[in-house]
Formats: structure tokens, sequence, C-alpha cells
């Protein structure tokens, strides 16, 4: 059941931006997401499976099994999956166009270290996905650090 949550708080920051949620209510924006999903066509359905799968490979290719695993440190044990690590990730890498996909691939080692300082130096985007993901100051902490971070990472 965790899987399709997982799925589901990613779909639903893709398909309503992040920037639209305003209200302290993850479960009822998943609600509303939910409903925009089963009012979609085939084609569409299709486009967002290919656009997941797409997704999950780039992340697969960059972070290897760390993806969407809080890492501080190469010499860390691995942490189970992060709900609100996998959203953003997805969302950021699903808006990028291939040819900004192909370059983050290629500099997947600078990306990796990046993304360990950025845990280790930023204490406030540690919490936005760790505590109270729900909250929209979070939510909007969070979404917009890993914008900033693919931004600089593709510098």
């Amino acid at each position: 059941m965790a899987d399709r949550d997982c799925v589901l708080r990613l779909l639903a920051f893709y398909i309503i931006p992040w920037e639209q949620y305003a209200a302290n209510d993850l479960d009822g924006f998943l609600v509303s997401a939910m409903q925009m999903l089963n009012k979609m066509t085939r084609s569409k359905l299709e486009e967002l499976k290919n656009t997941f799968c797409r997704t999950m490979k780039v992340a697969f290719d960059i972070f290897g099994n760390d993806a969407f695993h809080k890492r501080f440190d190469t010499k860390d044990g691995r942490n189970p999956v992060n709900k609100a690590l996998l959203e953003i990730w997805c969302v950021g890498l699903a808006r990028c166009p291939e040819e900004d996909l192909n370059n983050l691939i290629r500099r997947k080692q600078r990306i990796r270290n990046s993304a360990m300082e950025l845990l280790q130096d930023d204490q406030e985007f540690e919490i936005a996905i760790s505590a109270s993901t729900g909250v929209p100051q979070r939510v909007k902490k969070r979404f917009g650090e890993i914008n900033t971070f693919i931004a600089k990472c593709l510098q």
C-alpha cells in the first residue's frame, strides 16, 4: 500500500503544480488528484505512465539503489525510501526535457555528492522532507530547493 501512496503523491504534484498547494491538507490534495486521474482519458493516462517510467529510469541511472533514500554520507547505511524525496525528484526530473535528463545522468556523481551536501548543509530542507511533509511551507521549501538544485546541476 505504501508504494501506491508514493506513486499517488508524485502524480498529484505532477498534475497539480506544487505552487498551488496551499492548505495543510495532503489527504485532501491527494483525493483531488485521484479525482482528476479518474477523469483522464486512456491516452493521457498512458502519457503519465510513460513519464513515470522514464523518470524512474533516470532516477535509477543517477542514484542507483540510493534513489529516493536519504543519504548524508557515502559510508552511511541505506535508509528506507523517503516519500518526500521521491515526489520532489520525480516531479523535478519529469519536467526536464530529454537533453537535460541526459546531462544530469552524465553528471550523476556530482549530483549524488551535491545531494548529500544539501541534506547536510540545509537543515530546513532536511526537515521539509522528514516531518510534517503536508505543511505548505515545507512543500514549497522542498520543491523550490530541488528545482534550484537541478538548475544548478545543469549549468
